[in-house]
C-alpha cells in the first residue's frame, strides 16, 4: 500500500519527516504501537505521546497542561510534521498553539475537533447515542473520572482483536475532569491545514457528531471502523498520515493525495 504513495518526483523525504501522535482520554502512547512500528518502518520520526495523568507521569493533568506539553514537544521539530490527535487527542491538539520549523499539518482521528467555547462532553452529549457519554463515567475521586471496563469495551475496541482489546482495558488510567470537561480556548485548526478522519462504526464519537466536527477541516477521509481505528486498522490509519504528510508533493504530480488507498478510505 505504502508504495503507492511513493513518487520519483516528490521533494519530501520521509526520513526528514515527523508525526507525533496523541492519545485519547484514559490511554497513552501504547495505544499508537502498531502505527509507529509501521511509520518508523518507513524512516519517519514518529513520537507518541504519554500526557500527563495518573499512572502516566507528571504535570498539569487537565486540557491546557497537557496542550502546554504537546507544543513543548513541537516547537523542537525540524522539517515537515504531521501532529494527530485521537478523541480527547484531538482537542489538545486543536488547543495548543502549535509551531514548529517547518511545514505544520493537524489530522483528528476519530477526534474532538473542537471550536472555542466547546468541550469534549458537551459535544458528545447531544447526540444522546454515545456509549461514553458522561452517564456512562466512574468517578475515582472528586476530579478523576474512568470508564468502566464494559462500557470501554462498547464504545472504543467493538472492531480490535479480542486479546488486544483485554490489553488495551488493563492499560486505561484515570482522567482529571478538566480533560474532557476542559472548555476549549483555541480553535488551532483554523490556523493549520487539517484533515479528519471519519469513522463510521464508532460508538464512542457516533458518526453524526464525526460529521459536524468534519466539517471544519479541509479534506475528510472515511473508515469502516470503529473508535480505535489506530488498533483495528493500524495499515489504513498509517497509509493515511503518509498521504498527509505527502500532500504538497503529489499535488505537483497531479496525484490526489487518497490516490492508492482503498475506495473505502477515500471520501
Amino acid at each position: 500500500m505504502f508504495d503507492s504513495l511513493r513518487t520519483e518526483n516528490r521533494v519530501t523525504q520521509l526520513s526528514d519527516c515527523n508525526v507525533v501522535l496523541v492519545p485519547g482520554a484514559w490511554h497513552g502512547a501504547w495505544a499508537w504501537a502498531k502505527v509507529v512500528a509501521r511509520l518508523r518502518a518507513l524512516g519517519i520520526n514518529t513520537l507518541a505521546m504519554d500526557l500527563p495523568g495518573q499512572g502516566r507521569g507528571d504535570g498539569r493533568h487537565d486540557l491546557e497542561g497537557h496542550a502546554d506539553v504537546l507544543q513543548s514537544v513541537v516547537s523542537g521539530l525540524t522539517g515537515r510534521t504531521l501532529v494527530c490527535g485521537h478523541s480527547y487527542g484531538g482537542a489538545v491538539v486543536g488547543e495548543a498553539t502549535l509551531r514548529s520549523q517547518g511545514p505544520l499539518r493537524l489530522l483528528f482521528l476519530a477526534a474532538f475537533m473542537l471550536d472555542r467555547g466547546e468541550c469534549c462532553m458537551s459535544v458528545n452529549d447531544v447526540a444522546g447515542e454515545s456509549a461514553s457519554g458522561s452517564d456512562s463515567f466512574e468517578w475515582v475521586d472528586d476530579d478523576h473520572v474512568l470508564i468502566p471496563r464494559e462500557a470501554a469495551m462498547e464504545a472504543f475496541y467493538r472492531d480490535v482483536i479480542p486479546d488486544e482489546a483485554q490489553d488495551a482495558l488493563d492499560r486505561l488510567t484515570p482522567e482529571h475532569r478538566d480533560t474532557v470537561y476542559g472548555i476549549a480556548q483555541h480553535a488551532g485548526w483554523s490556523q493549520h491545514r487539517s484533515s479528519y478522519v471519519l469513522c463510521g462504526r464508532d460508538r464512542a464519537i457516533v458518526p453524526a457528531v464525526q460529521r459536524k466536527m468534519a466539517t471544519r477541516a479541509d479534506l475528510a477521509y472515511y473508515l469502516d471502523a470503529g473508535h480505535s481505528a489506530m488498533l483495528s486498522h493500524p495499515e489504513l490509519v498509517s497509509a493515511i498520515m503518509v498521504a498527509e504528510l505527502l500532500r504538497e508533493d503529489l499535488a505537483q504530480t497531479g496525484e490526489h493525495p487518497t490516490q492508492g488507498l482503498p475506495a473505502a478510505v477515500a471520501k
